[in-house]
């Protein structure tokens, strides 16, 4: 006979009362269930055997480990708990520690990362750069675990501070509709977030009725971040003030939503990446979408051909603009309409393109172009190919971003042009882990 979480924990130095039946418990499995089903549906099958969970001490993290680790031993899940220490704080690496206790008293795999170049940032610059940091100690975290699953703790209220700061910076409804549920980390890494519906308050109520403590971190107190100042405004929020914007939310979720799936059906069945780099898709079937799935669709491609870390704006001025040929570059692309086929193009000037080693045979060059190589490619260095004329692509664009690369100030090899005879490299074009990514 199977026994119950709650049997489990009862040896240990604490139970958790009545965790299998409570409201929030059910509620949370469903979002769980849903939402491993729903990535499986849009990446396709997951190894879900095991699924990290980012766990800082904070009530809305620690409930999320709690609920999340009940869901797993009923579905023969793996809970792998990390907490990142950042080192901003004295207290950091205790609350580490106290996560950590934690863990062993409920039978949880714990590992706690730490970020050692948190000293000297700018203050302006701290709550950005330690939110990078994390996810990237995250991300190879997952990755050198075979873990396609990671959870977050953001709740309702996060959702919330998130809309209130977009609204702020002027964002477009899209941005309004806050943090989706899924998101893309990397090809292989996937991020949860189950606890959105839920708000804090629900949580700590959670969590004195199975008497845990929580840390309490003093930045979220500091209200020189504007995240934290947005916080306490929502504090103050009346009962038709939270309906008003979590409806308002709500309804442009549903929106987003729909756009985003008729945008990533069009760029999986209709959009063609080139390993040279650059994307086509027909006119007629672009104009066969509304105008809102139409900008969606251009502002992916153009994000993923021009290799920017941010999508580009796209609004119905600027399609226009596009549509008549009054804008030919945007976003680091140059846009070409013939024989009624887009092409979008990178560009090839400015400062030279990134060169990233991978290894001594393999690297990234201007962050979407993959090289590999028989031979070392460490004292080698790249450019761009600026000859006017490159004979494959002629019938679409002279001045196509294509990789040059040198060795001892010689040319070894251009993109589909040239390869020295003593130097094998191959190319092909990776897309960004969010191309196809579906608001929920």
């Amino acid at each position: 006979m199977q026994r119950s979480f709650f049997q489990v924990l009862k040896n240990t130095r604490f139970c958790l009362r009545s965790i299998g039946d409570s409201w929030l418990t059910n509620l949370f499995n469903r979002e769980m269930d849903f939402l491993v089903d729903q990535a499986s549906k849009i990446y396709g099958v997951f190894d879900v055997r095991s699924v990290c969970v980012a766990v800082s001490g904070g009530s809305d993290s620690l409930s999320l480990l709690i609920l999340a680790q009940a869901w797993g031993y009923a579905r023969d899940v793996n809970i792998v708990c990390v907490t990142v220490d950042h080192g901003l704080r004295s207290e950091s690496a205790e609350e580490a520690m106290f996560v950590r206790e934690l863990c062993g008293r409920i039978g949880v795999e714990h590992h706690i990362l730490e970020w050692k170049n948190s000293q000297g940032i700018p203050h302006g610059r701290l709550e950005n750069l330690a939110r990078e940091a994390r996810y990237d100690l995250l991300k190879n975290f997952c990755h050198d675990s075979s873990i396609s699953l990671m959870l977050t703790g953001h709740t309702q209220n996060d959702q919330l501070e998130t809309y209130e700061m977009r609204k702020m910076s002027g964002s477009s409804d899209l941005g309004l509709a806050g943090m989706s549920r899924i998101r893309s980390i990397s090809d292989k890494l996937k991020l949860l977030r189950p606890l959105l519906m839920i708000s804090r308050r629900q949580l700590e109520n959670f969590l004195i009725a199975q008497n845990i403590q929580w840390k309490k971190d003093p930045m979220n107190e500091d209200s020189s971040f504007l995240r934290v100042a947005l916080r306490k405004q929502i504090m103050s929020y009346d009962d038709e003030k939270m309906r008003t914007t979590l409806g308002e939310m709500q309804r442009l979720r549903k929106i987003r939503h729909e756009l985003e799936v008729n945008a990533v059906d069009f760029l999986r069945n209709k959009v063609v990446f080139s390993d040279f780099g650059y994307a086509s898709l027909h006119c007629d079937a672009l104009e066969a979408e509304t105008s809102a799935v139409q900008r969606e669709i251009i502002r992916r491609v153009i994000w993923n051909v021009g290799g920017k870390k941010y999508a580009p704006s796209i609004s119905e001025e600027i399609m226009l603009q596009i549509w008549t040929g009054k804008i030919n570059t945007i976003g680091r692309c140059l846009l070409k309409i013939k024989k009624n086929i887009i092409y979008l193009l990178r560009e090839n000037r400015g400062n030279n393109p990134s060169f990233v080693l991978l290894g001594p045979r393999r690297a990234v060059f201007d962050n979407r172009l993959v090289l590999e190589s028989e031979d070392d490619l460490s004292d080698c260095k790249a450019s761009w190919y600026r000859e006017k004329e490159i004979s494959c692509l002629r019938d679409i664009c002279r001045n196509i971003g294509l990789p040059c690369i040198y060795r001892n100030n010689k040319i070894v090899f251009v993109y589909g042009i040239f390869c020295d005879s003593q130097m094998k490299i191959s190319a092909y074009f990776v897309q960004k882990v969010n191309l196809f990514d579906v608001f929920l």
